[in-house]
């Protein structure tokens, strides 16, 4: 819930900041995909106390996961600007355009990534990689230039990657 709600409250500032100005195209799409963001996971808390301790329900349907891998990443860029950062997402051949996801999720799990990846990198960049992995998984690595981790919690990387299925693709 703090990503999206990050996004709001980021874009939110700049655009007070930027009193003379209209507000760009850009912040207020990411405003309203941020708003939406939170809609959903706030009704998501709401279906887990109605199903009690029957757990969250992922539903997967056809969507473009790298389209909304591409929009979590973007949700990002302000914050990587207004630190200085480079911010790049590359995808690899052989990532499918159409895959049955869970949009939400995957939006939610890559987000995370790239907003730990920007709140504990100083200085360099943050890159996003898609590839194609074994089988029908989708490989996401999240690589930054931050200072990493002490050797003896090196479990704890900051470079993260995830890999999830893209038949369906459930995160």
């Amino acid at each position: 819930m703090r990503t999206p709600l990050n996004a709001v409250t980021g874009i939110a500032a700049e655009l007070r900041a930027k009193r003379d100005t209209p507000p760009s195209a850009e912040h207020v799409a990411i405003l309203s995909s941020a708003s939406d963001d939170l809609r959903g996971l706030v009704d998501d808390l709401v279906d887990l106390s109605a199903i009690g301790s029957g757990g969250l329900r992922v539903t997967p349907a056809p969507g473009e996961p790298v389209a909304e891998i591409r929009h979590a990443v973007e949700r990002q860029r302000p914050a990587a600007r207004a630190k200085g950062l480079t911010l790049e997402m590359r995808v690899g051949e052989g990532v499918p355009e159409h895959a049955e996801i869970a949009r939400l999720r995957l939006r939610q799990a890559v987000g995370n990534l790239v907003s730990n990846a920007v709140a504990y990198t100083d200085r360099g960049a943050v890159r996003v990689h898609l590839e194609r992995g074994a089988g029908d998984l989708l490989d996401v690595v999240v690589e930054d230039t931050g200072p990493g981790r002490h050797p003896s919690r090196s479990w704890q990387s900051s470079s993260a990657s995830t890999s999830v299925s893209t038949s369906p693709l459930v995160l």
